[in-house]
């Protein structure tokens, strides 16, 4: 599969929008792009992140807690640590990290790793991490 572009954008719902905009836009320095309704109640806010784009899709109805297989994001940036936005997600901060990195729970890994390796022409770079373009995912067992 050819990407549009070099690297995956990264999706997140939330009922918290002005909370999770502090978080990323004013503490982590992430560059508001657009706005865009998606239909359903939902608002897309769209960050820049490194030439991907981190969507905060914003409901206007009450979210389920709900298990996600989405675990930690690891960004390239000069504030180093690891935070928590509003939601409760793991955020890594590094500059030792190339742009972002997605780490990923799977109950079924080496199936996830063929389907990103045949469909999406990850490159596996050993250790269960997978790369597609400039984006780095991370496998790991559970979810």
């Amino acid at each position: 599969m050819k990407l549009a572009k070099e690297c995956l954008d990264v999706g997140l719902y939330t009922n918290a929008y002005d909370a999770m905009r502090s978080f990323y836009c004013d503490e982590l320095g992430l560059p508001y792009e657009e706005l865009l309704k998606v239909g359903s109640g939902i608002h897309q806010h769209r960050l820049g992140l490194h030439g991907s784009v981190l969507k905060v899709n914003h409901s206007r109805e009450a979210l389920e807690d709900a298990p996600t297989n989405f675990i930690t994001l690891a960004i390239n940036g000069s504030k180093t640590g690891h935070l928590r936005d509003p939601d409760g997600t793991e955020v890594v901060v590094s500059p030792d990290i190339e742009r972002i990195a997605v780490h990923w729970a799977s109950s079924a890994p080496e199936q996830l790793t063929a389907m990103l390796r045949d469909g999406f022409d990850a490159t596996d770079l050993g250790d269960g991490r997978m790369r597609v373009g400039t984006t780095i995912i991370v496998l790991h067992p559970g979810g």
